[in-house]
């Protein structure tokens, strides 16, 4: 299974690093145009620094203990059985299809539903971390990645504890070497190959470190990657730094070293419900943001001209309120139906066609209901519906108008937390220690990594792809 895994993920990152690396997308400016309304909302002025406490890893520098290759594969075994378990927690967001008037799902439903009062339905569990407001996919990067360590570090002939070992699998030739004390685990390893891809000559050395602890029975981890990547007459270089506690702590970077402007920037704090997220790329710009005073998280994406593309605006934390998502002229309201009155029955046909009932008589007509009960758990218990812009108005948020009842969030509300993010979104990226210029962001950014790849031996791995494509 673990060979399985390994196989298809680098199968992935061979295909998916070309198209990842396209720069034929205009950049997007690397100044902002200036804000010149005044904020609605008051801007917290606290910065968002780095909010795990560093990782003790200078035993790298003094370890004196020698491991063998059995007790470093016991090692990672069980940080993947960790990384596993986490991964069960954190459901990674996939694009869905939310026309309910779909003939396949419509053929899913069930004949007969599963009815539910109201008064005897459980409160949701609160999940660990909330995928509407965090970009998580970096834990099953990390995931697999440890998992290719395993694998290469399973086909080691000869192994001397932090000393390299070279071998090549499925073409990709790789360099490990690890460490390890008590529970801290230190991998270091670089992959080259070169391959051709529809014509194209692929030539790409990676590096990698990987840091794990476990203290008192909290995951914690740190990982850098350092990707090198040649490909029609192209050259990228992009940098990238995690940094993770299983408390519910996060930090990540992406930065280019080649489109400097280009840069991704997330901080998280569980204790704190702080969130901040910065994206600049050919792609466009994005920014999301929590104010912890009011609970309201927001995102706001932009085309590269700097033209709105999207804000989103949500309320509460972990099964929130209220959601509000616009994309260009359509939008889409999310409201929690445990926070709306003028129901009491459910009606589970399941796949989007679950109905609301009052007594015996059904409400919220043409409504789109996400309804789904396991082991006595509520995993959803949502309705939205796609509106053109212009139609929202109070009766539609308070659904006054369908002769419902919901206040948590008024429309007066929505429309000034809209204008905010809107209006002063280049104020909560300063406030949040960056800068409006993207190229100032890299060096702040790259100050944040704690070490760096061994560059020399890049080099030296790249003449090497160089001298097999001349050889062959």
């Amino acid at each position: 299974k673990m060979k399985k895994l390994f196989l298809s993920f680098i199968f992935a990152c061979l295909v998916l690093t070309v198209f990842a690396c396209d720069k034929s997308t205009t950049l997007a400016p690397t100044t902002l145009a200036p804000t010149t309304v005044a904020p609605t909302t008051e801007v917290p002025t606290t910065l968002t620094p780095t909010t795990l406490e560093p990782i003790d890893n200078t035993f790298i520098n003094t370890n004196s203990s020698i491991e063998t290759k059995e007790q470093f594969l016991d090692k990672m075994d069980m940080y993947i059985a960790k990384m596993d378990e986490l991964i069960d927690d954190v459901v990674i967001p996939e694009y869905v299809d939310f026309n309910q008037q779909s003939p396949y799902i419509r053929a899913l439903a069930v004949e007969e539903p599963d009815i539910y009062n109201r008064e005897d339905l459980p409160v949701p569990e609160e999940p660990l971390f909330d995928e509407d407001q965090l970009n998580l996919e970096f834990i099953y990067i990390t995931y697999q990645l440890l998992i290719t360590a395993n694998v290469v570090l399973e086909s080691c002939t000869s192994f001397t504890e932090n000393e390299f070992c070279d071998i090549e699998m499925e073409g990709v030739s790789f360099k490990i070497k690890t460490l390890l004390e008590d529970n801290q685990l230190y991998i270091e390893y670089y992959t080259y190959y070169y391959m051709e891809l529809f014509g194209i000559t692929i030539k790409q050395v990676s590096g990698q470190i990987m840091y794990f602890n476990l203290i008192d029975d909290v995951l914690y981890f740190e990982s850098i990657q350092d990707d090198l990547i040649y490909y029609d007459e192209e050259f990228t270089h992009i940098l990238r730094y995690n940094q993770f506690n299983e408390l519910g702590d996060m930090v990540n970077i992406m930065i280019d070293d080649i489109y400097r402007e280009q840069v991704y920037y997330q901080s998280y704090s569980r204790a704190e419900d702080s969130v901040f997220l910065l994206s600049n790329s050919g792609e466009g710009f994005a920014i999301n943001y929590k104010n912890i005073a009011n609970d309201t998280f927001y995102s706001l994406t932009l085309n590269p001209d700097l033209t709105i593309f999207n804000t989103s605006v949500i309320y509460g934390t972990h099964n929130p309120t209220f959601k509000y998502l616009s994309f260009d002229d359509a939008t889409m309201i999310v409201w929690n139906m445990f926070d709306v009155g003028g129901w009491n029955k459910v009606y589970d046909y399941g796949y989007g066609n679950d109905m609301l009932y009052l007594d015996d008589n059904q409400v919220l007509e043409g409504f789109y209901f996400d309804f789904e009960m396991q082991e006595e758990d509520i995993d959803h218990q949502l309705s939205f519906q796609i509106f053109e812009t212009e139609e929202l108005t109070e009766g539609l948020i308070s659904l006054s108008d369908y002769g419902m009842v919901y206040s948590q969030v008024t429309y007066a509300q929505l429309m000034a937390d809209i204008e905010f993010i809107q209006e002063n979104y280049q104020t909560v990226i300063t406030n949040n220690g960056l800068s409006n210029t993207m190229e100032d962001n890299y060096d702040i950014l790259q100050a944040m990594f704690p070490t760096s790849l061994d560059q020399e031996l890049m080099e030296e791995l790249f003449a090497i792809i160089e001298q097999q494509i001349e050889e062959n």
